[in-house]
């Protein structure tokens, strides 16, 4: 086992292998080492306690709102876009941004085929 070198040691050797002059150590600071006393520690505050969260019972549940299909939705909004417009198709269909044509296929299928029943009673 070799022992550690040292740093003049180690400066000669590697002065020696590479052939140039050997450069100066740095110099060292002698004397007293202001060494920073430590800081003391601070207190720290006790983390804030968890608000308590009270779990409040609805008072009143939400009305149910009746399951219509996308078809029954789409003649509500088309026949109350109608309403609002007075019965004017073009405006409509503006609004709804649709054809003139798409209104006019629409109603046309809302509209309940009459049976021979009722075209009897109609006719008395």
């Amino acid at each position: 086992m070799t022992k550690p070198l040292t740093m003049q040691e180690a400066i000669r050797n590697a002065t020696k292998l590479s052939g140039k002059p050997p450069v100066a150590p740095p110099v060292l600071v002698t004397g007293e080492v202001n060494i920073a006393k430590p800081t003391p520690k601070r207190e720290v505050a006790p983390p804030a306690p968890k608000p308590k969260v009270e779990v409040v019972p609805a008072v009143e549940a939400a009305p149910t709102v009746p399951q219509l299909t996308l078809a029954e939705l789409e003649k509500l909004y088309i026949l109350d876009t109608l309403t609002k417009t007075g019965g004017n198709k073009t405006k409509a269909a503006d609004i709804l941004g649709v054809s003139l044509k798409t209104i006019y296929n629409k109603l046309a299928s809302y509209v309940v085929p009459a049976t021979d029943e009722s075209v009897a009673k109609e006719s008395t």
